[in-house]
């Protein structure tokens, strides 16, 4: 598994947008919620719910992740080429701590869920 750190509009390392690869998966990470995932051989697209749009600043990531721009992925949502689903909700871990360097996403996901539960299910205020 690669963990790869998005770029900043100014070329920096984004220390809280980042992209996990995973065998043919890989998933946007913001702040430390999953929000995009591209899987497969086909290349499914999977956006959280209730985070695929949550800030500008995800929004902007989000964007280069897939590659289009908001109004796209909009039409992908209504015709039914994007799927929305819940991916692990509002899980909050601190991105530049090593917590994503493991051997599997599925691994990624139980710390996610650890750090939740440690944190009650709150969000920090970025």
């Amino acid at each position: 598994m690669i963990t790869e750190k998005m770029k900043t509009k100014f070329g920096n390392d984004s220390k809280d947008q980042v992209i996990v690869h995973d065998g043919d998966r890989s998933v946007f990470v913001s702040y430390g919620t999953p929000i995009a995932e591209i899987a497969g051989y086909g290349r499914a697209v999977t956006l959280d719910e209730d985070y695929w749009n949550y800030s500008v600043t995800t929004g902007q990531y989000r964007n280069k992740f897939l590659g289009e721009g908001v109004a796209d992925t909009r039409k992908k949502i209504k015709d039914g080429t994007y799927k929305l689903a819940t991916l692990k909700g509002a899980l909050y871990v601190e991105v530049e701590k090593p917590a994503l360097d493991f051997s599997s996403l599925e691994e990624v996901l139980k710390v996610l869920e650890a750090q939740k539960e440690s944190n009650n299910g709150t969000r920090d205020s970025k």
